[in-house]
């Protein structure tokens, strides 16, 4: 290229047409050469554009083929990332609540990990599942509401939750009170978990039914 010359630039709109055809920021598309103008240079050193051809359809399909499925990956990724299972609703009674025997008390962290490992329980039949039938909870573990509460002295603690299905009319009240116990006795709605923290299990969930 000599020196009186400059590199050949495609016009602005051209570029802005070609937008189309590209996801900004989600599938970079490089443009094709053959659709950026080529420029041929005056007497004055200035640059010409030559306008090539509108883009063919043969051309744009392959380009939304691959725009849709970056965009179906991007939305999957999304919601596997976002999706956590859990109960409806949780407390984690702190250490010196009135009525509560609580040793410690389990963080954030502690009880994602627990509801992970029991949310698998609550999927397919498990013989730490205890008081149904089946082995199998009626219920998804999120319709119930669960107060968690930090038990056993340091080097082999524990996680204990009782748990009420939403749908009965004390869970709300349940929850936020330490000192309210479970009743003895009821039906698949009430549960109790229990997690070793020490080798990261469950080690039983107990249906309060009449088995």
């Amino acid at each position: 290229m000599g020196q009186g010359s400059r590199a050949p630039v495609c016009p602005r709109g051209v570029l802005e047409n070609a937008t189309q055809y590209k996801i900004i920021g989600l599938l970079p598309v490089a443009l094709p050469r053959k659709y950026c103008p080529t420029t041929r240079a005056t007497s004055n050193n200035h640059a010409t554009p030559r306008h090539s051809p509108a883009m063919k359809p043969a051309t744009r399909a392959p380009l939304a083929l691959l725009a849709t499925l970056a965009l179906s990956l991007a939305l999957t990724h999304a919601g596997c990332s976002t999706s956590t299972p859990q109960s409806a609703r949780h407390t984690i009674t702190p250490i010196g609540a009135a009525g509560a025997d609580a040793y410690w008390t389990p963080t954030p962290g502690d009880i994602r990990r627990l509801e992970e490992k029991l949310n698998r329980i609550f999927h397919s039949s498990d013989d730490r599942v205890k008081g149904l039938p089946d082995n199998v909870p009626p219920y998804p573990l999120s319709e119930y509401y669960i107060r968690y509460t930090g038990a056993g002295p340091a080097g082999n603690r524990y996680i204990l939750g009782e748990a009420m299905h939403k749908t009965l009319p004390d869970a709300p009240k349940f929850i936020g009170t330490p000192a309210m116990s479970l009743p003895d006795k009821g039906d698949a709605r009430y549960f109790t978990v229990m997690y070793n923290m020490q080798t990261d299990r469950i080690q039983a969930v107990r249906f309060l039914t009449q088995q």
